[in-house]
C-alpha cells in the first residue's frame, strides 16, 4: 500500500484563476504532463530544448525563473514554442 503521508504539491501549476477557463478536459490533462516533463528535465540540471504549447508559456517561463535558469523562448507558429533551458544563473 502506499503511504498517503508522502504525496504533496511539488510547484504551483498557476491554474487558479481561470486560466485554463475554455480548454477540454483532455487539452487540461495534456499541459499537466508536458509541464511535469519540463519539470523533470529542468530539475536535472540538464541543457535542453522542448517544444511546449503556448497554454503553458506562461507557467513554464514562470517555472524556469523561480529556479533561475537560462532560457529563450522562440515561437514556432501553430501554438507551439521551443524553450532552450541554459545553466543557472549566479
Amino acid at each position: 500500500m502506499i503511504e498517503k503521508s508522502g504525496w504533496g504539491l511539488v510547484e504551483s501549476f498557476g491554474v487558479d484563476d481561470g486560466e485554463l477557463d475554455g480548454l477540454t478536459p483532455a487539452q487540461c490533462f495534456t499541459l499537466g504532463v508536458e509541464w511535469e516533463r519540463f519539470y523533470q528535465r529542468l530539475m536535472s540540471d540538464e541543457l535542453f530544448k522542448m517544444l511546449i504549447n503556448e497554454h503553458n508559456h506562461d507557467r513554464i517561463q514562470t517555472l524556469v525563473k523561480k529556479h533561475a535558469r537560462r532560457y529563450d523562448l522562440t515561437n514556432m507558429g501553430s501554438g507551439w514554442y521551443e524553450v532552450t533551458v541554459g545553466e543557472r544563473m549566479s
